[in-house]
């Protein structure tokens, strides 16, 4: 076994855009575009950006739901899109995600007990006996306590943050290795949040090592608060990975920059003199644009911004950035 869990490289999916119902336009939703990684086990991987980025695709491709248009994901040394459906399977419960919509992902007919009763039937041979007391304790490791009344309720009949309580248990139950979770406090208020966050710093002590996290938010504050190492992405691009704490306390690329000016400040002074990147509006991903993706939005743009894509480089630091200022 080694230290490396997962592995992405050149990682590419696009979406070709229909002008018809039987026609394809020339162009293509560049969704993700070339992102590569590496995750080590036991790491909690933050992926931030606004709406429209990449982050859940880069998720699915992952975890396999979807097939790239090139590139490839290295899980456990293992190149997960050259396996067959039968041997996915088996790969799948080392690997979980926790979907956004925390009522959308849970059956509606079916109640909790049924519904993480169905994650052991899938893939395990236990007993119903063994399958109730796995699922007992599953709920007192989640906070759903007593069991009991918790097993037999439906999803309407929970709270939000009981719902993403279940929905985690169901993540949890065949204790993979990794977990992906796509906004798992965005539906919350701040009381439930605090309580969700806890819950997974929680999990992952008691698993130390052999658990591995990838949060997907535009939180800033729940990336700094429950991983080590950020992936900012623009566009479906990659444009600064590295230290969660370097790169939120001392952003390089502009992109972060903007960002981490647009989380609030509870200190009125700060707040009032503080400068906010913010300039144009974003590019859609269907644009045949070259260069940078940012240069229309980037207060340090030049022409060459606008012509060539810039390379990710290192920095004497450690992270990798995207940016001509660097290169």
């Amino acid at each position: 076994m080694t230290d490396e869990l997962l592995k992405v490289e050149h990682l590419k999916k696009y979406f070709p855009i229909r002008k018809s119902f039987f026609k394809r336009s020339s162009l293509y939703i560049k969704a993700v575009d070339d992102v590569s990684f590496i995750m080590r086990r036991g790491e909690i991987l933050g992926v931030v950006g606004e709406s429209g980025s990449g982050k859940t695709t880069l998720a699915r491709l992952i975890l396999r739901l979807i097939k790239p248009t090139s590139g490839t994901v290295y899980f456990d040394n293992i190149d997960i899109f050259k396996l067959s459906e039968k041997e996915m399977r088996r790969l799948r419960p080392k690997m979980q995600m926790i979907f956004q919509d925390v009522t959308a992902s849970l059956n509606p007919r079916k109640n909790v007990r049924d519904i993480l009763a169905q994650v052991y039937k899938t893939h395990t041979s236990l007993s119903k006996k063994e399958i109730d007391q796995n699922i007992e304790k599953l709920l007192i490791s989640v906070g759903l306590t007593p069991p009991h009344i918790f097993m037999n309720r439906y999803p309407h009949e929970l709270s939000g943050g009981q719902r993403q309580r279940v929905n985690i248990a169901r993540a949890i139950a065949l204790e993979p290795e990794l977990i992906i979770a796509d906004e798992p406090t965005s539906a919350l208020d701040a009381s439930l949040k605090r309580q969700i966050v806890d819950l997974f710093k929680h999990i992952y002590e008691e698993r130390k090592g052999k658990l591995s996290y990838i949060i997907i938010s535009h939180d800033i504050s729940l990336i700094y608060s429950l991983t080590q190492k950020t992936l900012v992405m623009y566009l479906g691009r990659m444009v600064e990975y590295g230290d969660t704490k370097k790169i939120i306390h001392d952003p390089k690329h502009p992109y972060t920059m903007m960002l981490i000016s647009a989380v609030p400040i509870p200190d009125p002074d700060i707040e009032r003199n503080r400068k906010i990147f913010i300039g144009g509006e974003p590019m859609t991903l269907e644009s045949a644009f070259t260069g940078c993706p940012f240069y229309n939005r980037c207060p340090f743009a030049t022409e060459k911004c606008k012509k060539e894509t810039p390379p990710l480089v290192r920095l004497d630091d450690g992270r990798y950035v995207a940016c001509w200022l660097y290169s």
